[in-house]
């Protein structure tokens, strides 16, 4: 997205003083205490920029968002500790920046952040770790002219967050308008099979001892089997999944691992398809935006924990 990229250009530029970072800032006794960064442009960072203001509320941080212009290293250099609220496709930038200040960051190393971003990437990571994924190919605006409609498939952007530039294609013409419209949003698009199943919706969180938590399990669409039937957009409302035990243990043994696998930090969220005995692992989204009201919230306060657990956890995980 443009609006992303021209970020993303400023996020990484550095600041025009010698050897200056965080450490020797705070040797200086200088300290704005925690600061959220955000950002993506109008079209895609609605919910994170959201999601950034309650976290300052729940945390007493200040609010800085990255914007095309404006040099993002100068506004975070006094920071006690830097927290992403944004979309995926500014976290590797945003990790690099901190690394390279020597900022406390809690969220995904520029490694992870990149690789989760990225369908392409992520799976085979999950494969080799021994999780299924769905099958899909990546295509620009080159390739995506040599596809031909075959089976219903998903696509939407590479690198984009959920719902944003998404669809479903159960036509030749279906097809062609929903690779124009992922590539409206990313240089890339990614083209999936589509599975039949539970499709449930799983959110996981690193704690500072460096567990993985997991919220209870949602399910995406209750009254269908059949992925063409599912919804585009996940609902905000939440439906507890009800799973038999050994199902229960086998999505949230995945979950788990595949958080560890692909070096997570910080709040994601998994889809998933569950078919009886098999699971396989969808969309992730390593940037879900942690509003008071987000499905993600609701996953975890089914489970015990409150908004500012949540906020606060994230703080301590910092690296």
């Amino acid at each position: 997205m443009p609006a992303i990229l021209g970020v993303m250009r400023e996020i990484t530029m550095p600041i025009p003083t010698r050897a200056v970072t965080a450490r020797t800032v705070r040797e200086q006794g200088i300290t704005r205490g925690p600061v959220i960064v955000t950002g993506g442009g109008p079209l895609c960072a609605g919910e994170h920029q959201r999601a950034a203001r309650e976290l300052a509320v729940a945390l007493g941080a200040q609010v800085v968002e990255a914007v095309p212009g404006r040099r993002l290293a100068p506004e975070i250099l006094a920071a006690s500790v830097v927290l992403p609220s944004a979309p995926a496709g500014l976290l590797a930038p945003l990790a690099s920046l901190c690394a390279w200040l020597q900022l406390p960051y809690a969220g995904c190393s520029p490694r992870a952040a990149t690789l989760a971003s990225d369908p392409g990437l992520v799976a085979p990571v999950l494969t080799d770790a021994g999780f299924a994924t769905a099958a899909g190919v990546a295509v620009d605006a080159t390739s995506a002219r040599g596809l031909d409609f075959v089976d219903p498939v998903r696509l939407r952007p590479v690198g984009g967050g959920p719902s944003l530039g998404w669809s479903i294609a159960s036509s030749p013409k279906d097809l062609r308008d929903g690779l124009a419209l992922a590539l409206a949003f990313g240089v890339q698009a990614w083209v999936e099979e589509l599975l039949d199943g539970r499709a449930l919706q799983v959110a996981a969180l690193r704690t500072r001892g460096g567990e993985v938590a997991l919220g209870s399990i949602h399910e995406i669409a209750p009254d269908s089997l059949f992925a063409a039937d599912r919804p585009m957009e996940t609902a905000a409302h939440h439906v507890i999944a009800d799973l038999d035990p050994r199902s229960d243990a086998l999505v949230r043994r995945s979950i788990s691992g595949a958080y560890r696998a692909l070096g997570l930090r910080g709040p994601a969220s998994f889809e998933v398809v569950l078919d009886g005995p098999r699971l396989t692992i969808g969309a992730v989204d390593a940037a879900p935006a942690l509003t008071r009201d987000g499905l993600l919230t609701a996953q975890f306060a089914a489970t015990g924990w409150s908004y500012a657990d949540l906020a606060t956890e994230l703080l301590a995980t910092a690296y």
